[in-house]
Parts: structure tokens; sequence; C-alpha cells
């Protein structure tokens, strides 16, 4: 056995030899016989990040596309506030204006909206010609536009009229009218078969039962109401009211108050789609009390002068074609049109006017009236209106982009611009 020094006397340069001759004296693995752990771990690392960054950048596009959806529909909103705040304050002035004096009748309704293009595009399209102010400063100069649509609610049927008790004296007058309007309303020839036909309850529905139907969901009693055989609504079944609506199966029970809104009428028999298809228009829940001419519709006005023909029978209000009623309606509606259109004039400025365009025409402007209609003038004359309206509906839209805000308000002037509605959508 040679010779050699203890272990523990090796010096440092002959552990490092004997360690390296240990790892030379180790078997080597061929490379055939790698399995490339390496390489599996890197693409996998790989896969993670790439599926980690695309839901990054797709989240981040996601909530750059809110962000500017958002910002739209701020600018949209605040575009319609701004319509709806420029009309009110519009309007705000009606009252100034009516005071000028007297035989002034200037609507300012009339002209708001040719005028809001001023604020739009910078410009205002009249008639006549067109104003370019897109110099004046603060004018033509906003991203987006909004529209304003003002509708006055003076030349409707007053369907909160109906709620006032049959024994008040003060509101029975205007509750009689509101009724017997709604039934010349409805009984034209070209309605029947809407009250020949099954509602979606599968019950008829003819123009008394829709009526009383109306004064039980607005009046404040429980009582069913019934026409009777004069004609007069009354109520005729203490506490009875929900039958109407138990003999269809339906859970309804009338409100007994005055709607917040027309459309809440949907909810009452016999009303339905097709109801409001004809004559939703000339229907309104907000407290009007005389016709204004000068903003009823084509169907509003046939209902005025076939409320007061003396003859029930006169064949002006029951040719079923209803010929002549529909010559003379025209005849006024071209009327006003031609003078608030082009001329920007109130169509007509006294009751007087009004009932003798309806006698003879207006010939000096082209518009003759060839057999005139045998009216209660007297009682017609008392039941219309030519003043500037009271009661408005203001539809403002903002557009920005493809985002769209529409604010939604009624307004009562006679009450120092009191809201009677707003909404917003």
């Amino acid at each position: 056995m040679p010779w050699s020094l203890p272990a523990a006397g090796r010096s440092p340069l002959r552990r490092l030899a004997a360690r390296g001759h240990a790892l030379l004296r180790r078997e080597v693995v061929p490379a055939r016989h790698r399995r490339g752990a390496a390489l599996v771990v890197v693409l996998l690392t790989i896969a993670i990040l790439t599926t980690v960054i695309i839901d990054f950048v797709y989240q981040t596009r996601v909530q750059l596309h809110m962000a500017v959806n958002q910002r739209d529909e701020v600018r949209a909103y605040f575009l319609a506030r701004s319509g709806m705040d420029l009309a009110r304050l519009a309007l705000g002035f009606q009252r100034q204006v009516s005071q000028l004096g007297a035989g002034i009748n200037i609507q300012i309704w009339q002209y708001l909206n040719q005028f809001m293009g001023a604020f739009n595009a910078g410009r205002v399209d009249l008639p006549v010609a067109s104003v370019d102010l897109s110099s004046v400063k603060g004018l033509g100069q906003i991203k987006g536009a909004f529209d304003v649509d003002i509708e006055p609610q003076d030349g409707k049927i007053n369907l909160g009229s109906l709620a006032v008790p049959p024994t008040d004296q003060g509101g029975a007058r205007a509750r009689l009218e509101t009724i017997a309007r709604l039934t010349v309303l409805m009984s034209p020839g070209e309605h029947k078969e809407l009250f020949e036909q099954k509602d979606g309850q599968g019950q008829y529905n003819d123009i008394p039962e829709i009526i009383a139907a109306l004064i039980d969901w607005v009046d404040v009693d429980a009582d069913l109401t019934t026409m009777s055989g004069d004609g007069v609504y009354l109520p005729t079944g203490p506490g009875q009211e929900a039958n109407r609506y138990r003999k269809v199966g339906a859970k309804v029970k009338p409100r007994n108050m005055k709607p917040d809104t027309l459309l809440e009428l949907h909810r009452v028999k016999g009303i339905g789609d097709d109801f409001f298809s004809r004559f939703g228009e000339s229907l309104t829940i907000y407290p009007t009390s005389k016709i204004n001419v000068n903003t009823a519709n084509e169907q509003m006005l046939a209902v005025l002068i076939c409320s007061y023909v003396r003859n029930p029978m006169d064949p002006l209000c029951n040719d079923p074609f209803l010929l002549e009623l529909s010559a003379l309606v025209l005849q006024v509606r071209m009327y006003q049109q031609l003078r608030r259109g082009i001329f920007m004039m109130t169509p007509f400025q006294t009751v007087s006017q009004f009932s003798g365009f309806l006698r003879s025409g207006k010939p000096e402007w082209g518009f003759q009236v060839s057999k005139p209609p045998d009216l209660n003038w007297a009682e017609l004359e008392k039941a219309i209106e030519v003043r500037p309206p009271a009661i408005y509906q203001i539809k403002a839209e903002g557009r920005i982009a493809n985002t769209t805000k529409t604010l939604v308000a009624v307004i009562d002037l006679n009450k120092k611009g009191k809201l009677y509605y707003w909404r917003e959508f």
C-alpha cells in the first residue's frame, strides 16, 4: 500500500484535483437521451404571456370604448339639456310679449325650431332666405347637434276633466264637453271596425264602454260608471269599478286619480295601440280648457266643427266619407300652414277670424268656402281660444357620433313655468 497523507492533511490543491478526477469518471449521457424540458418551459411561458397580453389589450380597448361612449353620452345629454333650456328660456318671454299691447298676438313657440339652427350650424333657415351666423362667437361651433320639438297641448281634449264628479257644478261643463268631444272623435265611420273587433282579452268595447272606463280610471271614487239611456254617464255600482277588469281575468284596478302620462292609459280596458294610433295625437292629460284653433290638428278641427252643428243629422258630419267636412278642414289647415310656415304669422289673431273663415274662407288669400256650415256660432266661439298656448310638451334630442340622448318635459306658462313632467332616456 503506497504511502499517502491523511485526508485531513491534504492540501487544498490536492482536494480540488481529486474532485476533478471524480467528475471525469462520471458517465456522460448521450445527447439523444435529453428530453428538452427547458424548451417546453420556454414555450409554455411564451403562450401564457401571449394570452395575458392579448387579454390586457382587449380589456384596454373595451375600457377605451366604454370611456368614449360615456363621454359621448355626457356630451349628448348636455346638448339635449341645452336645447331644453333654450326652449324654456324662450317660452318664458311669451308672457312679456303678450303684454306689449292689445291686438298683438305673437306666438314665440312657432318660430323656435327654425332659430335653433343658429346654435347647431351657425345659420337660421327662414322660408324666404338663410342667415349665416357662423362668424358670431359661440354659434355653430359645437361638436354634435340638438333638435327641439315643441308641441302645445292646448289644442287637444283634456282627459283630466273626467275626474270631476258629475255633482261638481264648477267642473260639470268641462266634463260634459270632454265626453261630447270624445264621442265625436271616435264616431266617424272610418273608426267603426275598431269597435267591432275583440280586444286582447276577447271582449268588445264600444264608445260608451271606453268613455266609462276612462272616467272610472281617473275619478276619485270606486263606483262603476255606466251610460244611462239618455246618454248621461253616472256611477251605478258602488265599489264595483274593478269588476270591469275581473270579467276578463285581468289583475288591474283603476288608479282613481289623474294619470302621470298619457301612455298610462294603455292599461284602461278597451284602449290599446290601435286606439292610440288613431286618437293619441288629439288627447292630453294636462289642464287645458278651451280648444286652441291655432294649434289644433285636422282631427280636432273636425271634432270642434261637428260638436257645434245645429242639426245632429247634418250631412256635414254624418256622411260616411265625410267629404264636405274633410274639404273644410283642409282649407283651415292649409291657411294655418301658409300663415305660420311662409309668413311666420299667427294664423288666427281673434276668435271671430276663425268663425269668419269657416263661414266664407279667405278669398283674398285664395281660400274659398263653397258651403258655410250651419253651426251654433255663439257656443263655438265660447269654446275656442286663439291666444298663445299655456302648456307645452318640449322634446329635446342631443346627438353626437352614434349616441343620442332625449329629454321630454311638460311646462305650464300660466303657472310660471311649472314642470308637470320630466323624463330622460
